[in-house]
């Protein structure tokens, strides 16, 4: 028996609606900001406080997850000792 080509098929409706694309205001929200504009102590706090939340969320955080937050292979580096120090004086004291 030969299948027939309009088996479950509908027929086509034309939308009213005008073909619209948004953005969701979330997507600004939801960037990382620039880390490679940061220097010295303030580079230190902002990559204290970026691995407290992704250790807390993950368990821990690597060189490849500074990265993907923005950092640069030369601040981590750099700064990464001391703000792993900083992470976890802020931690103990949070807790």
């Amino acid at each position: 028996m030969p299948r027939r080509n309009t088996c479950n098929r509908l027929p086509g409706v034309t939308s009213t609606l005008p073909p619209s694309i948004t953005i969701s205001a979330l997507i600004d929200n939801s960037t990382v900001s620039a880390r490679p504009d940061l220097r010295g102590k303030a580079a230190v706090e902002q990559m204290a406080d970026d691995m407290r939340q992704f250790g807390q969320r993950e368990g821990g955080v690597s060189r490849d997850d500074l990265e993907l937050l923005g950092w640069t292979s030369q601040q981590v580096d750099l700064h990464s000792s001391d703000a792993r120090t900083l992470a976890l004086r802020l931690s103990r004291v949070a807790a």
